[in-house]
């Protein structure tokens, strides 16, 4: 798919832009990690505190019990209730999520940035003309599940992160290419966002010349073949299917490979605190 320069420059500044967005996510989104891991700390600590004077209490009561006034009862459990307000209070600063009025709306985006034609032929509202009906899931009455039916394409959804990894991220505008990629994933047990992601990173080291995949942006019909070869395990495709994680180890292109490992080990450690906190 050949680009005009104006196209490249919308694109370049796009992808900077989401870079920009994506990192200030990430650093945020990390430092209120290491707040909560700081606060569940300080919880353990004030239940510590609470906890030895429970008991320093009780044996005070049991020393001088029928010598003790309400007063000191009362001044007792207000200072226990006290520490624990303030212990819940700085946990749930911690969690809280500020928000941030840097971030420009995303009709901005779309007005200085993609600025294209392109972008209004996969949207909500064109795709939900082609939607053929809807399901809800077991035990469910909402039914928020569509099915739709492109051409000879069928599935139910797609997911705003299948239509975004089968389409702009993969260069591609055509809707019955989407549903088609979304259908083809179900078919062969395959989730749609990192399958989607690992070939869109296929296409991106194929662009900059770091290895050839045999997939550029654009390319619907070899996408559709590359999840079939993933799926099935064959030449690149075996290589591929075990993430884009081991790919760019492999291959390279570690800097543009989107993977969470490193994030989900953060949340394994966010976890281990609450619960060592709670304890």
């Amino acid at each position: 798919m050949k680009l005009t320069i104006e196209q490249e420059r919308q694109i370049t500044a796009q992808y900077q832009y989401i870079k920009e967005l994506a990192t200030l996510k990430y650093d945020a989104e990390e430092k209120r990690e290491q707040n909560l891991i700081q606060q569940s700390s300080q919880m353990q600590t004030a239940f510590s505190f609470m906890t030895a004077a429970v008991f320093a209490a009780t044996a005070i009561c049991i020393e001088y019990r029928g010598k003790l006034t309400l007063n000191f009862f009362l001044i007792a459990v207000s200072v226990v209730t006290f520490l624990l307000i303030v212990s819940l209070l700085l946990a749930s600063i911690a969690q809280w999520r500020w928000k941030t009025e840097a971030f420009p709306d995303i009709l901005d985006i779309k007005d200085t940035v993609v600025n294209d034609p392109e972008w209004e032929k996969y949207n909500g509202d064109v795709l939900m003309k082609y939607r053929e009906g809807k399901r809800g899931c077991g035990s469910c009455g909402l039914g928020c599940g569509n099915f739709l039916k492109i051409g000879n394409a069928v599935c139910e959804g797609p997911e705003y992160e299948t239509i975004a990894v089968a389409g702009p991220n993969a260069g591609i505008t055509d809707p019955e290419h989407i549903v088609k990629f979304n259908e083809v994933c179900d078919n062969m047990g395959l989730d749609t966002i990192s399958t989607g992601d690992t070939i869109v990173w296929a296409m991106e080291m194929t662009e900059k010349g770091l290895y050839d995949f045999d997939i550029r942006f654009g390319e619907a019909d070899k996408m559709i073949k590359m999840v079939e070869m993933i799926a099935r395990q064959e030449g690149v495709g075996a290589d591929l299917s075990r993430g884009v994680k081991y790919a760019s180890e492999k291959y390279g292109g570690t800097d543009f490979a989107m993977h969470l490992f490193k994030r989900i080990h953060r949340r394994l450690n966010s976890f281990l605190a609450i619960i060592c906190g709670i304890l």
